[in-house]
């Protein structure tokens, strides 16, 4: 809905962009979420999924790349 919203729109700075999407963000958050009830998307969120929310590590993440490398088997003749 966003992307639609703003396709024929021109920003020429990055904080006008960020402005009108955070406008239509506020919008879509107070639209009423179908299926649970004609509640506020932000309600139904803070219902059901804040509760199930944990706090975030104590350690920062460390990115890890592994690769798996299958060699073929060689075979000498002499």
């Amino acid at each position: 809905m966003i992307l639609a919203a703003l396709r024929k729109r021109r920003f020429f700075t990055l904080a006008e962009l960020n402005q009108a999407i955070a406008e239509l963000l506020a919008r879509l958050n107070e639209r009423p979420f179908r299926k649970r009830g004609r509640l506020p998307t932000q309600s139904v969120c803070s219902y059901s999924i804040k509760p199930a929310l944990r706090p975030l590590p104590a350690e920062r993440y460390q990115y890890g790349d592994w690769e798996t490398h299958r060699v073929n088997s060689i075979t000498t003749c002499l």
